[in-house]
């Protein structure tokens, strides 16, 4: 028996069941997510989602008209990627190709944040995103390594997880009925450690050390967190593997064929859980009620109302608390895959929008508007176009004066 685990050396499936019921230790979580094969991660997804991975890929999938208006957006943004590489001096452009989810790709009437990017005369990006698309799907057909095979490009962005949270009414799962004054959150080294780590470290935004610190809002986060369910920790350490599991192939496995390549992962903002249609008086926001009525929304709210969830401020401190802890699992995964690969400084990115976006600004309870997308996109513009260095990995998305 390993001095620092609860399973013996070699089980995995032993460690598997320990992830999947929200008890596994620090130390056996980072060892199995070194060791972990595919099909481990196809073991660990098929118990945290409760069905096989065929019938889960088939649920998830994006059909029909979703599927075609993904496309359509899609090819006009390859038209203008072939168009910049062509009349674009190569040392002025940068190329970037992008996988995830609607933030990259939302196809009906929003200006993405894709879409602002690639309103950047330097940047040529293709895209490869899909509205409604799961994490879990991105990782099954990896179309991204073909194209980034094909295209070579400076950077990849990534945007996956909110789907797999939000789809299905899947988020009733990630939370409990009623208040657990023994919160999960205690069952989790590794959670608790997460915790710790973000009191102790503030953002890193320059040279000197910011004053904006990483500290969740204690009144928020203490209301919200024993709510949280097994399955959400479960889910946020499937996330944390599967994250790993692409990282490395691509900046450790695939350092020969991509041995420039930087990696930007996306991390969302403090959803906000709404059944609010839209209606109001601002003729420049006529689109909420228009995608609202074609049933954009209620992604949230409606799964927490099952689970007799139904106050607004709760609803809100629990998606507080859901999307700190995601955004802290994306930093600390990738502090510890730059501890473990040291080679990958620099070249390992986070963008972090959590407190941008109003409870008024957003198109639904998933989407920010418009204007908030572009402030997002010029963090990843900052990010493309700067000078990034071992101290900074993580680039926060902030208000902006307007020129």
């Amino acid at each position: 028996m390993n001095l620092f685990s609860d399973c013996p050396a070699g089980d995995k499936d032993c460690l598997i069941k320990k992830l999947t019921s929200n008890r596994i230790t620090h130390y056996d979580l980072n060892h199995l997510m070194q060791i972990a094969t595919s099909d481990d991660l196809k073991s660990i997804t098929q118990s945290v989602f409760d069905m096989d991975e065929a019938t889960l890929l088939e649920r998830s999938a994006v059909e029909g008209a979703t599927r075609w208006l993904n496309s359509l957006k899609n090819d006009r943004r390859k038209d203008l990627y072939v168009k910049k590489i062509q009349h674009t001096p190569r040392p002025e452009l940068k190329k970037v190709v992008a996988e995830g989810d609607s933030w990259f790709n939302y196809p009906l009437i929003l200006t993405d944040i894709l879409d602002w990017i690639s309103m950047d005369k330097n940047t040529a990006v293709f895209s490869l995103a899909s509205a409604a698309d799961w994490l879990v799907n991105i990782l099954a057909s990896r179309e991204y390594v073909n194209g980034l095979s094909v295209h070579q490009p400076d950077f990849f962005l990534m945007s996956g997880g909110g789907n797999d949270v939000g789809g299905m009414s899947r988020m009733a799962l990630m939370v409990s009925h009623r208040f657990n004054e023994t919160s999960e959150l205690t069952h989790s080294a590794w959670a608790q450690h997460l915790i710790a780590n973000a009191h102790e470290k503030p953002y890193l935004l320059s040279k000197e050390v910011s004053l904006d610190t990483r500290k969740p809002d204690e009144k928020r986060w203490n209301k919200a967190v024993g709510y949280l369910s097994k399955d959400f920790f479960a889910l946020m350490m499937l996330f944390r593997l599967q994250y790993y599991s692409l990282i490395h192939s691509l900046l450790v496995g695939g350092k020969e064929k991509f041995p420039d390549l930087k990696i930007i992962t996306q991390g969302y903002d403090f959803l906000v859980p709404s059944d609010n249609k839209g209606w109001g008086i601002n003729p420049f926001k006529w689109y909420i009620p228009v995608l609202r009525w074609i049933g954009h929304g209620w992604w949230l709210k409606k799964p927490l109302i099952f689970k007799g969830l139904s106050g607004q401020e709760l609803q809100l401190d629990i998606l507080y608390a859901c999307m700190y802890f995601f955004n802290e699992m994306m930093i600390e995964l990738e502090e510890k895959f730059m501890e473990l690969h040291p080679t990958a400084k620099g070249r390992l990115f986070h963008v972090d929008s959590r407190g941008l976006v109003q409870k008024n600004e957003w198109t639904d309870e998933i989407h920010p508007q418009p204007h908030k997308f572009r402030t997002i996109a010029q963090t990843y513009l900052d990010c493309i176009h700067g000078q990034p260095s071992d101290y900074k990995h993580v680039y926060r998305s902030i208000n902006r004066q307007k020129p």
